[in-house]
């Protein structure tokens, strides 16, 4: 959940194995689904052919057609070199230009209309979605008093940060970013408590954007 070079290696890591636990998620769930239809395939009426057996069924993917991107006629020069930079509006972002906007609303309705369209694509949501669904905490950070650590029930979103006081208090929810927003674009990005534990440092971001708000709230409240 966090990155950078001042932040717990708890943190860094739990992101690494949060991939690592999602990509063992989709292997299984790969597994799961075409192996039963592979051996149904296989069994007609007893022997099959090895080659048969060995040649893949044909696959057929559905057809896209991307919207057009404007090039800008941009060129700069660097060091006595012309550097075309034909998107570079692209960079404004989707919440300060609405072209921008307009572009990102239309690659994502590609997207959608295709992955819509894959075979089996239910099947692998429903798997994956099973796999994932189990109660799951990150390491402790202390300071002070207190104990500070991420926490998801299974389907969440993303993990609330909860803090305890002591080994044996009882856990409060401190900060749960799936109530920021309905559609879950505003995430949870570093956290950090002071020495005390009476404040903690924490930092928002919105849309996968690299820019993020920093807040501090009093644990104690």
């Amino acid at each position: 959940m966090l990155c950078g070079g001042d932040k717990p290696m708890t943190q860094r890591d739990g992101t690494i194995w949060k991939h690592a636990r999602i990509a063992a998620a989709c292997a299984i769930a790969l597994v799961e689904v075409i192996a039963p239809a592979r051996a149904r395939d296989n069994a007609g009426n007893g022997v099959v052919s090895s080659a048969a057996a060995s040649a893949p069924a044909p696959l057929t993917w559905p057809a896209v057609a991307y919207p057009i991107t404007r090039r800008d006629p941009l060129v700069e020069q660097a060091f006595g070199q012309s550097v075309p930079d034909p998107f570079r509006w692209l960079e404004a972002g989707v919440r300060n230009d609405p072209d921008v906007a307009r572009w990102a609303a239309r690659q994502n309705a590609v997207s959608a209309a295709y992955l819509s369209q894959l075979p089996a694509r239910e099947a692998f949501a429903a798997r994956i979605s099973a796999l994932l669904d189990y109660e799951r905490f990150s390491l402790p950070r202390k300071a002070g008093p207190r104990y500070f650590y991420l926490r998801n029930s299974g389907r969440q979103n993303q993990f609330a940060l909860f803090v305890r006081q002591g080994l044996k208090g009882p856990a409060r929810a401190l900060l749960d970013p799936n109530s920021w927003s309905t559609d879950g674009s505003i995430a949870l990005d570093a956290w950090v408590p002071s020495h005390s534990g009476r404040w903690l440092a924490f930092s928002q971001q919105i849309s996968g954007s690299d820019w993020r708000t920093i807040r501090v709230v009093d644990v104690q409240t």
